[in-house]
């Protein structure tokens, strides 16, 4: 059996975008008959047990979880590897800042790598480079940043998206009334502190009014002794959720950051509102809002709650724009971006 290792971490500041999309590839692979298994950091917040939960194997690495090099990081994962029988047919890196160097130094215990990359910024040395975002640039870019039979798979045909979403998907437009009854708060598995506070702030007025708000709370998101009066208001808070399905296709709209959830909420037709709670993310929002692909407001250090409760109203009363982006972004991510991937590297 064909043997595909995923090095990939989640935790309380990368979040769990890593990890999910790393799991629809993973469970394309197992579908191929391929063994695939996950080497992870253990953090707080790492999803190690909604890894097992999906039914795949993850291994620790050595050592502490403190600030590694690249090529700590590296050394350590080819120990995992070679405890293993060394060579794979491939490794898949999906890392924060990964670069060059790990992916050489992983050669030494793969036959073929495949990359993971969000925003095409460094020089990378694999065989197959995935960039699933609306990033228009980024295969011109890729041709001077990857070696020259390097396949780039790149835009929102690549999504990874995990199954369960594409099979939801055939309902989600004839589900959609062009109303909005009911908002989901998202912000993945990101620590983001301050954020949840100025969003429920904002839905308040709504929750009063009768429309329902699901929040999904991260890590550290949300301080229980906090000042703002839920009373009255329809809110229902929820800790880390397995099902992400169902609670997605229940929403008129989303609010959250941008990720691997974004390319979810757009294969269901929910649109989205973007608060960006890191750097790394505003570029890609904002070129999917300019797209009128979601509606993106800015950093969640400068959101206010009146800025948030705005674009909820302008959405609200505008049913026909409400609509036509569900239409739109489900015409833009199909859910088979997996499949495309895992047919590329001939397995």
């Amino acid at each position: 059996m064909k043997t595909v290792w995923i090095r990939a971490d989640a935790s309380s500041s990368i979040g769990a975008g890593h990890i999910t999309r790393c799991i629809a590839l993973a469970e394309e692979l197992r579908e191929a008959g391929v063994s695939a298994r996950f080497i992870c950091r253990k953090l707080e917040g790492d999803l190690i047990a909604f890894i097992n939960k999906r039914g795949f194997v993850a291994e620790t690495m050595a050592g502490d979880s403190g600030d590694w090099t690249l090529l700590e990081d590296a050394s350590k994962t080819c120990a995992v590897i070679e405890k293993y029988g060394g060579e794979a047919d491939w490794v898949i890196i999906d890392l924060l800042d990964n670069g060059i160097e790990m992916d050489s130094a992983l050669r030494s215990v793969a036959r073929n790598i495949l990359a993971i990359d969000d925003h095409a910024d460094r020089k990378r040395d694999c065989d197959i480079i995935v960039n699933p975002h609306f990033f228009p640039s980024a295969e011109q870019k890729y041709k001077t940043l990857t070696p020259p039979d390097c396949v780039t798979l790149a835009g929102l045909r690549h999504a990874l998206v995990r199954s369960e979403f594409r099979k939801a998907r055939q309902e989600g437009l004839n589900k959609r009334n062009n109303e909005i009854k009911r908002i989901l708060v998202s912000f993945g598995g990101s620590d983001c502190a301050g954020l949840p506070d100025k969003v429920i702030e904002a839905l308040l007025p709504f929750g009063k009014a009768g429309i329902k708000v699901d929040m999904i709370m991260g890590f550290g998101d949300h301080d229980s002794n906090s000042s703002v009066d839920y009373d009255g208001a329809n809110i229902t808070f929820h800790s880390f959720v397995d099902d992400m399905v169902s609670i997605t296709e229940k929403a008129d709209i989303v609010i959250g950051a941008y990720g691997v959830s974004t390319m979810e909420r757009m294969l269901l037709g929910a649109p989205s509102i973007i608060i960006t709670i890191s750097e790394s993310q505003m570029a890609l929002a904002r070129i999917l809002a300019e797209a009128g692909y979601a509606v993106y407001l800015g950093s969640g250090h400068d959101v206010t709650p009146d800025k948030i409760a705005g674009a909820i109203n302008r959405l609200k009363d505008d049913p026909y724009t409400l609509r036509f982006i569900s239409k739109t972004i489900m015409e833009r991510v199909d859910g088979l971006g997996a499949k495309r991937v895992v047919k590329q590297m001939g397995l």
